[in-house]
C-alpha cells in the first residue's frame, strides 16, 4: 500500500489516537447486518451517524428507520458531502477493483473497516467473547446474551442479524461483550479475518469447515485466520469437539508455541466430548439434554429442538461454567429462548401448510436446519425450497454436498440463479444436474428448478396437492426473498 493511501486508512490503533477528533461518521454500505450493527453502536456512544446503499431491504431497513439514522441512495451523496464526515466506513462488500473504493481512495479522507471501528472504541477495554466458526455464529451469540441476562449481567452485544425483541447492538453496561465474530475479510484493504479487530479475551468455536470460496481457497487458508487469533494471548478456548478441523487447530496451537509461552485451556464441547450435550430427548415441543461440567452431571430442558440448536446452548452453558458462573442455577426453570429471525422463524401459514424462514446456505448448516425443522414438525410432510445465494453456494463446489443433503425431505423446490459465481476457477452451480438426480428412481417429480418467485409459488402449489396432509415449507437462503414472501403471505 503506498504511503498516500496509506495516510487516509486508518487501523484499530490510529482510530483510538485520533478518537477525540471523530464526531461525524459515515458508514458507506450501510445496509448490511455488520454494518447496520455498527451504526448503531457508533450512535449509542454519541457519533452523528449517516449512511449510504444502493438498496434497502427489511429488516434492516426497518431497523435504520427505528434508529433514525439518515440513509441516503449511493447515488445522492457526492464528494463534498462525503468529505464533511470525520470518518467513513467503509463495508466489505465493496470491492477493491470498484469504482466505489476508488471514489473512496480519491476523496482523501480517513477511512476504515467497521471492525477496526469496533475494535478500537468499543471492545478495546471490555471482556469480548467471540463466538466465531462456520456454523451457528449468530444464534450462539443471541443464546448467550440471554443466559448472561438470567445471570443478572447487562452484557453488550453485536450480532449479525435482526432480533426480534431488541436492537442487533447494544452496548450494554457490564464487562461483558458478545461478539459475531466471522472470518469473512474485514474489507479490500483489510485482507484479514474481522476476528482479528475484535481483541477477543474469550473464543468460543462451534464448528469449522471450508466455506468463503471467494475469499479462500482452502480450509487450511482458514485454519490460519484463527491460528493468527489464537496467537493472541488467549488463556482459553471453548470450542466443539465434532469438527476435525479444530482439532488440528487446537494440535497446532500447543505445538506452535515457544516454551516460554502459556497455551490456551480448551474446553471441548459436542457429542463427541465428555462434556455432551448427551441423552438428548424430545418431547412435548421441549429438549431435555445433560452436560457433564465441573465434573458434575446437569440436566438441562429448553424449548429449542434440533441437534444444532442444542450444540449452540451447550457451547455457551460449557463458556459459564468455564468462567465459574452459577450455570447450575439454569436447571431449576426451562430455558425458553428466541432465536434470531431468519432462523427457523415461523413466517405464517400458505394453504394450511406451514411457512419457515431461515438464513441456512452452506450445507451442513442446511442439513442441520432440515433435520431440526423435521423434529419439531415431525407429523408434516416437509418440502425446502433453496435459493443458493452466496458465491460459494452458487459454484459447484458443494454439488455432492447439497445432493446428499438434499434428499432428506419430500420435496425440493430450487431457485435457478442469474448471477454466476465469483469463486475463482469455479463452475456455477448446475441446479438442472442436481434437480434431475434427485428425481432419479423417483416414482413422481420431487424436485423442480424454478426461475422465478411465479414459478416458486407454482411448485408449492404442485407439491400441496400431491404429499397431501399436514405440510411444512421451509425456505432456506441468504438471500431475504422478501418477493416470495409477499408471493405466499397476500391475504
Amino acid at each position: 500500500m503506498g504511503t498516500e493511501e496509506r495516510n487516509f486508512y486508518l487501523n484499530a490503533k490510529e482510530i483510538w489516537e485520533v478518537r477525540k477528533k471523530i464526531h461525524r461518521i459515515f458508514f458507506l454500505r450501510i445496509c448490511g447486518t455488520g454494518m447496520s450493527a455498527a451504526a448503531s453502536l457508533a450512535q449509542q456512544l454519541g457519533y452523528y451517524v449517516e449512511g449510504a446503499d444502493y438498496l434497502y431491504y427489511p429488516p434492516i431497513s426497518e431497523e435504520l428507520q427505528k434508529l433514525g439514522i439518515p440513509c441516503h441512495l449511493m447515488d445522492e451523496v457526492d464528494d463534498e458531502y462525503l468529505r464533511a464526515f470525520d470518518l467513513l466506513v467503509v463495508g466489505n462488500v465493496i470491492a477493491g477493483q470498484s469504482e466505489l473504493a476508488k471514489k473512496i481512495e480519491n476523496l482523501k479522507s480517513p477511512y476504515c473497516s467497521f471492525p477496526s471501528l469496533l475494535g478500537a472504541l468499543i471492545l478495546k477495554d471490555r471482556r469480548v467473547i467471540g463466538v466465531a466458526g462456520t456454523h451457528g455464529k449468530t444464534t450462539t451469540s443471541y443464546l448467550l446474551v440471554q443466559l448472561l441476562e438470567r445471570l443478572q449481567f447487562q452484557p453488550g452485544w453485536f450480532i449479525g442479524a435482526a432480533l426480534a425483541d431488541r436492537r442487533s447492538a447494544q452496548l450494554g453496561r457490564d464487562k461483558f461483550f458478545v461478539i459475531e465474530s466471522d472470518e469473512y475479510d474485514s474489507a479490500y484493504f483489510q485482507k484479514h479475518s474481522k476476528f482479528l479487530e475484535y481483541f477477543i479475551d474469550h473464543p468460543i468455536i462451534t464448528s469449522l469447515e471450508y466455506d468463503h470460496a471467494d475469499i479462500f481457497s482452502s480450509l487450511d487458508e482458514i485454519i490460519f485466520q484463527f491460528k493468527r487469533l489464537l496467537s493472541q494471548k488467549l488463556s482459553d478456548v471453548v470450542a466443539s469437539a465434532d469438527y476435525p478441523a479444530i482439532r488440528a487447530l487446537s494440535q497446532k496451537e500447543q505445538t506452535s508455541q515457544s516454551k516460554d509461552q502459556k497455551t490456551c485451556n480448551w474446553c471441548w464441547f459436542g457429542t463427541q466430548s465428555e462434556i455432551g450435550p448427551k441423552n438428548i430427548c424430545v418431547q412435548n415441543q421441549k429438549t431435555t439434554f445433560e452436560l457433564y461440567l465441573n465434573q458434575e452431571k446437569l440436566v438441562f430442558e429448553t424449548n429449542l429442538i434440533g441437534e444444532q440448536n442444542i450444540l449452540n446452548l451447550s457451547a455457551c452453558l460449557a463458556f459459564l461454567s468455564q468462567q465459574d458462573l452459577p450455570v447450575k442455577e439454569l436447571t431449576q426453570a426451562s430455558l425458553d429462548f428466541k432465536l434470531p429471525l431468519r432462523r427457523q422463524q415461523y413466517r405464517g401459514t400458505y394453504r394450511e401448510a406451514i411457512l419457515i424462514d431461515d438464513f441456512a446456505h452452506h450445507p451442513r448448516a442446511l442439513d442441520l436446519t432440515i433435520q431440526s425443522i423435521m423434529q419439531r414438525f415431525d407429523q408434516h410432510r416437509c418440502v425446502v425450497v433453496v435459493g443458493p445465494m452466496s458465491a460459494t453456494g452458487r459454484s459447484n463446489i458443494f454439488f455432492q454436498d447439497f445432493l446428499d443433503v438434499l434428499k432428506r425431505p419430500d420435496a425440493v423446490i430450487m431457485m435457478k440463479q442469474i448471477r454466476k459465481t465469483t469463486v475463482p476457477h469455479a463452475e456455477d452451480l448446475k441446479i438442472a444436474s442436481l434437480v434431475a438426480c434427485l428425481n432419479k428412481d423417483q416414482t413422481g417429480q420431487s424436485a423442480f428448478e424454478v426461475a422465478n418467485v411465479e414459478e416458486i409459488g407454482n411448485a408449492i402449489d404442485y407439491c400441496i396437492d400431491q404429499l397431501k396432509g399436514k405440510i411444512v415449507i421451509l425456505v432456506v437462503s441468504n438471500d431475504n426473498m422478501q418477493s416470495l414472501w409477499r408471493r405466499l403471505l397476500v391475504k
